[in-house]
């Protein structure tokens, strides 16, 4: 026998079925899952200069709960961080719910259900209140009242009278004839 007659293993053939446990014996052990990733830190910044801790504050309160799952299972709930920062960001940038960026790691399809579902619930609203509240005059003008108007125009509704959306200042009166 000569080295070149040297026939390689064979392959284990893949179109066999899988074998069956007997009964009566134990399956091995699920593979685990891996861990998870670690997180983004761009999107960490992001999502906190678009979100700061105090309007974060303001909205972890209005936030409705996260519904049940009649059916149990599924995936983990995408943080609300997150998420509320990816519709500040829509929100103030003005593109379409299709074209947010990858970077805040949440899709556009939860961006979206989510914002319907904060929609319906008043988050909107609520949060702009709480806002008006915590400064006492609506005049400041801050990036969570800033924010709470681009949300509440991008929900399609009315802003209430007395806000001023833009300007540290109520609007000018009409000049003297």
């Amino acid at each position: 026998m000569t080295e070149n007659d040297v026939t390689p293993p064979a392959l284990p053939d893949r179109r066999a079925p899988a074998a069956r446990p007997r009964p009566g014996r134990i399956p091995p052990p699920p593979t685990p899952l891996a861990p998870p990733a670690p997180p983004n830190p761009t999107a960490t910044i992001l999502v906190e200069r678009l979100v700061p801790d105090d309007l974060w504050l303001l909205a972890r309160r209005a936030i409705p709960a996260t519904p049940k799952r009649p059916q149990g299972g599924g995936r983990q709930r995408v943080d609300d961080r997150e998420v509320l920062a990816a519709i500040v960001f829509l929100a103030g940038s003005g593109c379409s719910w299709r074209q947010l960026p990858p970077v805040f790691g949440v899709s556009w399809q939860t961006v979206h259900r989510r914002f319907t579902e904060w929609t319906s619930a008043g988050l909107w609203d609520s949060l702009c209140a709480m806002a008006s509240d915590r400064h006492g005059t609506p005049v400041r003008a801050d990036w969570t009242r800033i924010a709470c108007h681009h949300i509440r125009k991008r929900a399609g509704l009315s802003c209430r009278a007395g806000s001023f959306p833009r300007g540290d200042r109520p609007p000018s009166p009409p000049p003297e004839a």
